[in-house]
């Protein structure tokens, strides 16, 4: 049974136990029954009309409500409790089927861009829209979109017609009864959204509401600003004497033999250029002949100064003015004022989320908890329903300033906590290295091989011995600590072992060290090359359940031989092998170059790690390459 079968607004009274209070639902959405469907059908307001046709018809409005829609679109939503110490919510990690209550609310193509665009355009618009629940009869997937009071209209007894143009044939679709929630074609489920009016609670309110009017006066303004582009007249009055009339000398049939025939000419002239504007006779000038007496007399007399703009665009932008200060939003958004245009009103900062967005996010959110969530749990028999909450993460759509580089500084400083500098970054402690990862990357710096491999420190060091200090010849000494040579009391040093026999085995040592060195970096920048690729493919697998069950508890590393490679070719089709491991070797270039090696050969020796990355990607061990191996 799937688990829109059981979702209810609020469990039956016998499922209740005695003096335990019902469901509230307190945000402005719930779940719409038979007897909401007939309620609804009489809340049509004449206003919403008005806002879809400024939106369809205005520029500045189409623009303003993209403001909410892409940014929302961006949105992630999950499922997260409320931590009884702190009161802070957390997101719940070790419950998937929990998480699977917001996992499954997606888009008939896949993700939740669809409808969260839908939600923050319609609230914006008309402050309501339907959240409605279908099936697809060929696949049986479920599809969740959010649709205007337009499209999906209640009919008042238990059903809708929804218009998906109004060309378009109109599609019946029946509310599932109190007993059945899974809908099956054509039935579904329904949501209704809406921001309260604040005077009549069931009705909704929107932003585009208070500037109708606005809207009103600068359509107006636009019309005539039109006008006065296509109407000649405003080019001015003509004025030719009456001796340069020219009459007809005989009429021909019902013809008038005082009819100008020049005048006509001219007249016909103009109108060609105002029926054909993208002729050349638009703009090139009329020619005539006349005697040079009268060349003075014929003049223009201007209407207006054609230097000067049309009154009609001052009060434009004066009215448009009015608009941006009335939308929730801001104002430079619209006006492209100060640091802010049409290019950079898209980045957002935290101060215009918090004043803006946050608001109707937080509010998506909590509808969603009070009609949705909650209602679902409780029904399903979670014992702990009231812990849980849908919340909210903005990272993606709050452009913060980059603070990486200073954060740096102070942490080589030793004045910032290494938690610091990953919050500065955009990372937080769950992207923290593991002990393992930490030898790995102190063992490469440290130029320790087996600290990098083995996450032991090696006794052997790349270290040329200090003036004065000598290695303990064969035979002599019996430890493996240096020996070093006192001064005579004569203030004469005695002549010194000879080194000869200690230099082949410093030499034999320094190139094992290398070696392993190498060696050890390989492993790393491989290890760091198949993780970017399970990165890559976790990410495609989002909307396939069977995968992600799969790889749940995988390491990165793991995922793609986890898979295997004809399902990793059904996730990600546009991707070979080679982009998936691509950049894993960027601290291998960086490390091979500080150790001395020349940029071409290290750029070389980074692409044949790529390759055998992307050859062994679905081998569980990669192995070496068998040229870095001595």
């Amino acid at each position: 049974m799937g688990l829109l079968d059981r979702w209810r607004s609020s469990p039956p009274p016998h499922t209740r136990t005695r003096g335990e209070p019902p469901i509230a639902i307190t945000a402005a959405a719930g779940r719409i029954d038979r007897g909401d469907n007939d309620m609804l059908r009489r809340l049509q307001q004449g206003w919403q009309t008005r806002a879809f046709g400024y939106y369809k018809t205005i520029p500045e409005i189409w623009f303003a409500s993209q403001f909410y829609s892409r940014a929302l679109s961006n949105l992630e939503i999950y499922v997260a409790s409320v931590n009884p110490n702190t009161g802070e919510l957390e997101r719940v990690e070790d419950d998937q089927a929990v998480q699977d209550y917001v996992e499954r609310m997606q888009d008939p193509g896949g993700g939740r861009a669809g409808w969260l665009s839908a939600y923050g355009r319609l609230m914006f618009v008309n402050g309501e829209g339907f959240l409605l629940v279908t099936t697809n009869p060929d696949t049986g997937a479920e599809r969740w979109e959010f649709l205007s009071v337009n499209e999906l209209r209640p009919q008042g007894d238990g059903s809708f017609t929804r218009y998906k143009a109004p060309s378009l044939n109109a599609e019946e679709i029946r509310l599932t009864d109190d007993e059945n929630w899974e809908p099956l074609p054509p039935e579904c489920v329904a949501y209704r959204f809406w921001r309260r009016d604040p005077e009549y609670s069931a009705l909704a309110d929107a932003p585009m509401r208070a500037v109708l009017d606005l809207c009103d006066e600068l359509m107006w303004l636009t019309q005539a600003v039109l006008a006065r582009a296509k109407s000649r007249l405003s080019a001015g009055v003509l004025v030719i004497p009456d001796q340069l009339s020219f009459p007809t000398d005989q009429a021909v049939g019902e013809e008038d033999a005082a009819e100008d025939e020049w005048l006509a000419e001219i007249n016909e002239h103009f109108i060609a250029g105002i029926e054909n504007p993208g002729s050349a006779s638009a703009v090139a000038p009329y020619l005539m002949r006349i005697d040079g007496q009268w060349a003075e007399k014929v003049r223009l007399i201007e209407m207006q100064d054609p230097s000067k703009f049309y009154p009609e665009t001052g009060l434009r932008m004066e009215c448009i003015k009015r608009i941006a200060m009335g939308l929730d939003l801001p104002p430079e958004v619209l006006l492209g004022t100060a640091d802010a245009n049409h290019w950079t009103a898209w980045s957002i900062d935290e101060q215009t989320w918090k004043a803006h967005l946050q608001p109707i996010a937080q509010m998506l959110v909590d509808d969603l908890t009070a009609a949705y969530l909650k209602p679902a749990l409780r029904a399903d028999g979670y014992g702990n329903w009231d812990d849980y909450v849908v919340a909210f993460d903005a990272s993606a759509i709050i452009n913060h300033p980059d603070r990486s580089s200073d954060a740096l500084n102070l942490y080589k400083e030793g004045v910032l906590s290494p938690a610091a500098l990953r919050d500065a970054n955009g990372f937080d402690d769950n992207d923290a290295p593991t002990e393992d990862e930490w030898d790995r990357w102190a063992g490469v710096v440290m130029r320790d091989s087996s600290l990098a491999k083995y996450g032991i420190p090696g006794r052997v060091t790349n270290v040329e011995p200090v003036a004065g200090e000598l290695e303990a010849p064969a035979g002599g000494g019996g430890g493996d600590a240096p020996v070093t040579t006192p001064a005579a009391s004569s203030g004469t040093a005695p002549p010194p072992e000879p080194a000869a026999p200690a230099q082949p085995a410093a030499v034999a040592a320094s190139a094992a060290t290398d070696i392993a060195m190498l060696n050890g970096a390989i492993r790393i920048s491989l290890t760091r090359c198949r993780e970017l690729a399970g990165a890559r493919i976790v990410s495609h697998a989002q909307g396939d359940l069977e995968a992600r069950a799969l790889i749940r508890d995988v390491p990165k590393h793991q995922v793609a031989c986890t898979l295997g490679k004809q399902r990793t070719l059904a996730l990600a089709p546009a991707k070979t092998p080679r982009e998936l491991v691509k950049g894993g070797t960027e601290t291998l270039a960086a490390t091979l170059v500080e150790w001395g090696v020349e940029l071409a050969v290290a750029s070389r020796t980074c692409q044949a790690v790529e390759q055998h990355a992307a050859r062994t990607l679905y081998d569980e061990k990669p192995g070496l390459l068998p040229e870095m191996i001595s």
